[in-house]
């Protein structure tokens, strides 16, 4: 897996290049300038498509939990996000990120906006990171990372949400799907 620097209290790498394999700008877990950066207590992003890993982003936690979908996830490593919701990180051949929507709950006359699906192109705030709001990425489950295939992953989501695929913005989608495999 790779990893990008985020500046403290920032969601978004401040590197360009950060998400391509390859780039000066995205890091392994044991690259001497991450492990600085980290040990200076600066945010940090783990860098979805590259290993093959995704990570479930539920801002909807409530709505995804009450209408049923996170009860079929399958059990994996697990951080509360700074906003409440959770990150559930899976391996699996998922090449596109997904964007979910309540079916039925509005909010501004549009769908409810329930969370993401991280992939090719797109990070996650890592755990340990601190939120825009001050509270702190905390790892709650500390589990193996799951396999979950994208076949299934759609199954799961399209019965209970309306969701979306957002393609990775043109600087964003020189990286290369899940089968890159760079440690």
């Amino acid at each position: 897996f790779r990893f990008c620097r985020i500046e403290i209290g920032q969601k978004k790498p401040f590197e360009g290049g950060w998400n391509v394999p390859g780039s000066a700008h995205n890091y392994s877990i044991d690259d001497p300038k991450f492990l600085s950066w980290i040990a200076s207590n600066q945010n940090y992003g783990v860098i979805a498509g590259i290993g093959g890993l995704i990570v479930f982003d539920a801002d909807g936690l409530l709505r995804l939990t009450e209408l049923g979908l996170m009860a079929e996830l399958p059990e994996t490593f697990t951080v509360r996000t700074g906003g409440g919701g959770l990150h559930l990180y899976y391996t699996s051949d998922l090449d596109e990120k997904i964007v979910m929507y309540d079916r039925t709950l509005l909010e501004a006359g549009k769908p409810q906006h329930l969370g993401e699906v991280q992939a090719r192109g797109f990070q996650a705030v890592g755990p340990g990171s601190i939120h825009p709001n001050g509270n702190r990425y905390v790892v709650v489950k500390n589990l193996p990372i799951a396999n979950i295939s994208a076949k299934d992953l759609h199954g799961i989501i399209s019965r209970y949400v309306d969701y979306s695929i957002a393609e990775a913005p043109k600087e964003k989608a020189a990286v290369a799907n899940s089968s890159v495999r760079k440690v």
